[in-house]
């Protein structure tokens, strides 16, 4: 498994203070949630456009995913984020709810080195995204004290404003599983290797 870090955590620290901004890349979701989600964007996307509007996308349509949803505005010409909404799953899991935060400015109940991580591995992938403008898949481990036993999944899915196909806003999902479960999902495709039905 290729595990890497996209931007250099600070070299004084340990390695396990390192491990928070790992992150394998994949071509196509793993999975299942990321996969039904990556299905419902694709569907509203349509034809002839690169994304979905905001608009086009309804809560009501997507329940059960609710809870792991995050929805980022893009800032700053897409150097920094705001959180919009942080699904009450998120909130559960990193112990506080970072609704209204910038990405840039996450502070966490951890140690400043541990925050200073978690905000990098989020930015990679908000970054990624908007460079790309078109969606991410990535898998980590945990970096949360006492749940190193857990693998994330998360994905980012661009979508553009009601009168333009400029990039305005982020959809993104996060959800974990123990390494044990991990290991019973399809194998991971890694990135730059052809997917089927992948844009």
């Amino acid at each position: 498994m290729r595990w890497f870090g996209w931007q250099e955590a600070p070299q004084s620290a340990a390695n396990a203070a390192t491990e928070g901004t790992m992150l394998e890349r994949l071509a196509e979701p793993q999975h299942p949630q990321l996969a039904l989600l990556l299905d419902y964007w694709e569907e509203k996307r349509g034809p002839g456009r690169a994304m979905p509007a905001r608009g086009d996308i309804s809560p009501t349509d997507i329940p059960r995913l609710m809870p792991h949803l995050v929805l980022f505005d893009i800032l700053e010409d897409g150097k920094d984020g705001q959180i919009r909404v942080f699904g009450s799953e998120l909130t559960e899991m990193v112990g506080e709810d970072r609704t209204g935060m910038r990405l840039s400015q996450i502070n966490c109940q951890r140690q400043e080195q541990s925050a200073q991580n978690i905000r990098l591995r989020w930015l990679n992938i908000f970054h990624l995204t908007v460079a790309e403008k078109a969606p991410t898949f990535v898998k980590a481990p945990m970096s949360n004290s006492g749940r190193d036993f857990m693998i994330f999944h998360g994905a980012c899915l661009p979508l553009c404003g009601k009168d333009s196909e400029e990039m305005k806003q982020i959809l993104g999902i996060l959800v974990t599983l123990p390494r044990s479960a991990d290991d019973l999902l399809p194998p991971p495709v890694p990135y730059g290797t052809e997917a089927p039905g992948f844009i």
